[in-house]
């Protein structure tokens, strides 16, 4: 258990208590390590309205580069946030879509959207 020490002046007297903090719980901070990741989130949001190929999430992720996206793909397929499937027989260009486990995050990314847009300046990304 994590603690945090409480400093108190009453007159002259200085108390000091050690209280207990609230712990992060492991998939807790599992699940910010999956979301935290540049791109996954967007990548989660241009899936939400339906399947797209390689090319299309590309393009529909400015400035994320082939390499980039190759890697967090993987990463959110290994999460199974999301899956490829190979919707023609002899194709090799599957499409990507969320799973029901990424569909699940979506009312999240809404409320994230929604604190965004009242907290977070225009053009804060750029500088980061």
């Amino acid at each position: 258990m994590c603690y945090s020490v409480f400093v108190s002046k009453t007159s002259d007297l200085l108390l000091q208590a050690v209280v207990p903090r609230a712990e992060l719980c492991p998939s807790f901070i599992a699940a910010m390590d999956i979301l935290g990741k540049r791109w996954n989130g967007a990548l989660i949001q241009v899936l939400r309205d339906g399947a797209l190929r390689f090319v299309e999430l590309r393009c529909a992720v400015p400035g994320i580069s082939d390499a980039v996206l190759t890697t967090r793909l993987g990463e959110l397929l290994r999460c199974e946030l999301v899956e490829r499937i190979i919707p023609d027989a002899g194709s090799t260009r599957g499409v990507y879509l969320l799973t029901e486990k990424g569909q699940a995050l979506l009312p999240i990314l809404d409320d994230l959207t929604a604190w965004s847009e009242r907290w977070v300046p225009p053009g804060a990304h750029e500088a980061l």
